[in-house]
């Protein structure tokens, strides 16, 4: 069965010329290290495999960093195709060229004219369908042209003899220059990007933001529809309109419901840092998904979302009736984060075999060894196999996480926000216990202490909007916690306060970079300002994840901004809400918060995986420099009992 439909001009497929079809032969992409990165290549590839779970579906990666349409990389373009491309008879091949070809200037145009028509040719001798995708384009500061570079213009011309390339063989072509230059201009006219904020960080290579530009501009073209969703709840009847999707409400009445929800496609797999696509004024992702949840005629007030019996968001009644995006509530979205991973797990395995195995290179110095040479090869061959049999396995996982599952869809009145920023202070006459209470659902707090044995028990309620209360008896080494009653419902627990406790942050180290478990180590932190590169962790050196908490103190009248350097990964609460969240390996890097003005609860959560380790918690404010935060400032508030 064929991959593709070829088409007859080059120009984008219409929704009722699909381009994409099931077949036997794998859809191959082909391109210098735009596509090796991978970020247009993924998102295509989870697409395709989520749209259409019933149709078989393989892919191959065979971007190569440095390379052009001359495969000077890969030896000249007649030995690259016959050594990478042609052997996996592919049935499809989306060529991408053009970001390194430009820099030859006009000069360089007959060579890249000829050599791109070679790969065509080569690639349609084998039965494959292919598509010619122009170069994706620069994005600098040079005032007045294309998203901010002059490169940009010669990318242009190659984008022009791409496309009479194209013409003259009969295949599709795709511009994705002219579009993702376009999202740039629209982000920087509407503020959403800038100097600092980029879809092309360091100018050439997109970031996975950019990456899903291209992917939508070259699923557009090449017929794919926006995947579409809708529920359509009336509260007063009991029932549900939908579309591209089955709901049966299975029991509730009046303000609380459940669904069962079956929808025929998972939602499409995309990392989290990619999402922003979707968000950019005229982005090609723009409405590609779209997700809606309508629920009319509920009573006012705030309900409690949850999928399968876990907690997903808390909206008002108003936003439930305007609509809101389903894709942030799927159980399935789970299961699309599995299939990524899974993904991406393949592909690490093919790039591997055919870059470290497959290509490995005897060295010269053995050329004259022939028993060394015979070992190498005994040695190789077995390699290939074993990863051939990994490869296998690893695409028979996929197969099953593309079918989207029935879950549970609870719509119920919410409990109030937990209370934050407990502070409990000694005193003659006991113990005074002050905090805050988020919103205003709340019709009173219990007080909640815990002694040596970890239970917390209940103390007292205090009617709202009271936030204080004074325990006379007091018990050594006690610790404390608030909850919120609300109307129908009490909420979790507050983080706990501990009188006596030491200034700075409680810290909970754990083996792993999950934060999972029991804390391997618990104590207090007088400040955050690790460099665990040269001193190690209570932990080790690697491979470890830690949770700060504390009630910060900004000095008064001060407009004060959070500065948090970390390598790697690390997340920020105020006040229970996520204000940072760059949770994946990096080099050092620093990011910013601002802070009100007033006392705030703050969860940093940080991990560190391998390489360099540093932590760094500062603040500073118009007239005053950035400073470590000072253990002066922070009043511990911990996540366990004692």
């Amino acid at each position: 069965m064929r991959h593709l439909l070829l088409a007859c001009l080059a120009l984008p497929l219409t929704a009722a010329e699909p381009f994409f079809r099931a077949g036997d032969r794998p859809i191959v992409f082909l391109g210098d290290s735009i596509t090796e990165q991978a970020q247009w290549t993924t998102p295509i590839e989870t697409w395709l495999l989520v749209r259409h779970p019933q149709w078989k579906l393989s892919f191959r990666n065979l971007g190569w960093g440095g390379d052009s349409t001359s495969m000077w990389e890969r030896g000249g373009t007649e030995a690259g195709l016959a050594r990478d491309l042609l052997p996996l008879a592919p049935g499809a091949v989306l060529i991408d060229y053009g970001m390194n070809d430009a820099r030859s200037g006009e000069q360089g145009l007959p060579g890249f004219v000829r050599d791109l028509t070679t790969i065509v040719e080569r690639s349609r001798a084998v039965g494959a369908e292919v598509v010619v995708v122009s170069p994706s384009p620069e994005e600098r500061d040079q005032a007045g042209q294309p998203a901010g570079s002059a490169y940009n213009h010669m990318l242009a011309r190659y984008a022009s003899a791409a496309e009479a390339v194209a013409a003259s063989a009969g295949v599709p072509y795709v511009d994705q220059l002219a579009p993702f230059i376009a999202t740039i201009e629209a982000g920087r006219a509407a503020g959403m990007l800038d100097l600092e904020t980029r879809l092309v960080p360091d100018a050439v290579h997109p970031d996975a933001a950019g990456g899903l530009i291209m992917a939508a501009t070259i699923l557009r073209a090449l017929g794919e529809t926006p995947h579409l969703t809708r529920i359509d709840l009336d509260a007063a009847t009991g029932t549900a309109e939908t579309d591209g999707c089955d709901v049966e409400v299975e029991g509730g009445a009046g303000p609380a419901f459940t669904l069962r929800v079956s929808d025929r496609t998972l939602p499409w797999p995309l990392p989290r840092e990619a999402l922003v696509a979707f968000s950019l004024p005229g982005s090609p992702a723009a409405d590609l998904e779209n997700h809606r949840l309508v629920v009319r005629g509920l009573p006012a007030g705030r309900y409690q979302l949850q999928v399968d019996g876990r907690d997903r968001v808390v909206r008002s009644a108003a936003e439930l009736e305007s609509g809101i995006d389903r894709g942030t509530l799927r159980s399935d979205d789970e299961q699309a984060a599995r299939l990524l991973a899974a993904v991406e797990a393949k592909n690490h395995l093919v790039f591997h075999r055919w870059r470290r195995v497959q290509l490995f290179a005897i060295p010269p110095w053995l050329a004259g060894d022939d028993e060394a040479k015979r070992s190498v090869e005994a040695k190789r061959s077995a390699e290939l196999a074993r990863l051939d049999v990994g490869i296998a396995a690893a695409e028979a996982a996929i197969e099953p996480l593309r079918h989207a599952q029935p879950y549970r869809l609870t719509i119920a009145p919410a409990a109030p926000s937990r209370p934050v920023a407990l502070t409990a202070d000694s005193a003659p006459d006991g113990v005074v216990l002050a905090w805050r209470l988020p919103d205003t659902d709340a019709v009173a707090s219990v007080v909640e202490r815990a002694t040596g044995t970890g239970v917390f028990a209940e103390l007292a309620r205090v009617p709202a909007p009271a936030t204080t209360w004074r325990d006379p008896a007091p018990v050594d080494a006690a610790r404390y916690r608030v909850r919120a009653l609300g109307a129908k419902a009490l909420s979790s627990p507050s983080l706990a306060a501990a009188p006596g406790a030491a200034p700075g942050f409680a810290a909970a180290y754990f083996r792993g970079k999950a934060l999972a478990g029991a804390p391997a180590v618990e104590r207090i932190d007088a400040e955050i300002n690790m460099d665990w590169s040269a001193a190690e962790s209570p932990l080790g050196a690697s491979e470890f994840s830690v949770r700060w908490s504390a009630k910060l103190t900004p000095p008064s009248g001060a407009a004060m901004v959070l500065s948090v350097t970390s390598d790697d990964g690390v997340r920020v609460w105020l006040d229970g809400d996520l204000a940072l969240d760059e949770w994946r390996d990096q080099a050092p890097a620093r990011f910013t918060v601002d802070l009100p003005d007033r006392p705030v609860e703050v969860v940093i959560e940080y991990y560190q995986g391998a390489g360099g380790a540093v932590t760094r918690l500062e603040w500073s404010a118009a007239n005053t420099p950035r400073a470590v935060v000072p253990a002066s400032a922070a009043r511990p508030l911990f996540t366990s009992a004692p």
